[in-house]
């Protein structure tokens, strides 16, 4: 099982997606919130697959396809944190923290 927490910043939610390996290429995905509008993507666990994880072109990929169905906003960081939670769970990533800084 491969966890990532995200603080997306201003929306004040914080995030968990949480991923668990069910064969050598797909797994679950379950992301943990309280935002309304991820509600639909968090409702029920998806499956995931290395084919979703590699789709090109970029607004082919399935998770984003599915994100971009629950009318999440555009920076939304959620679908990209399935991705990297994902690629590190089925071990084609390394799992490292990823920051994002704005610099005043």
């Amino acid at each position: 099982m491969t966890r990532v927490k995200v603080e997306p910043g201003i929306c004040g939610f914080a995030y968990s997606v949480v991923t668990s390996k069910k064969s050598h290429d797909a797994l679950d995905v379950r992301v943990e919130c309280d935002c309304d509008m991820i509600s639909a993507l968090a409702k029920a666990p998806q499956e995931v697959t290395i084919q979703d994880l590699f789709k090109r072109p970029f607004n082919e990929n399935a998770v984003y396809q599915r994100a971009g169905g629950c009318n999440l906003h555009s920076s939304c960081p959620i679908p990209w944190a399935i991705i990297k939670a994902s690629e590190a769970e089925l071990m084609l990533a390394l799992p490292r923290t990823v920051t994002m800084t704005f610099d005043d």
